[in-house]
């Protein structure tokens, strides 16, 4: 069995892991795999096919599953700047700058 994402070859994002398939992408021998290193509020398609010793044998093409998934939002990044404005004797305001990255 093999897993891949469609368009083949492994995802790679510029500055950021590579996406992993634990045990492995292809080759599984158990009907499981793990993906790590996926980007945060994203669409992925995955293609997963059964193969054996045979099927390079065959004319027609390897029948495959669709596995569509979008990935959750996640945390904001860190807030910064944290200023206080006004105080009284009981209140105070604060301000900040909004996150660079408000959904993740």
């Amino acid at each position: 069995a093999s897993i891949g994402k469609t368009g083949g070859g492994i995802v790679e994002r510029l500055g950021i892991a590579v996406v992993r398939f634990i045990p492995r992408q292809t080759g599984l021998t158990d009907p499981r795999v793990t993906v790590l290193n996926l980007v945060a509020h994203t669409n992925y398609s995955f293609r997963i096919l059964a193969s054996n010793a045979v099927t390079h044998l065959s004319n027609e093409p390897s029948p495959y599953a669709m596995a569509n998934i979008t990935t959750n939002q996640a945390a904001p990044s860190e807030v910064l700047a944290i200023r206080q404005e006004n105080t009284s004797q009981n209140s105070v305001t604060l301000m900040w700058h909004e996150p660079n990255q408000p959904n993740g």
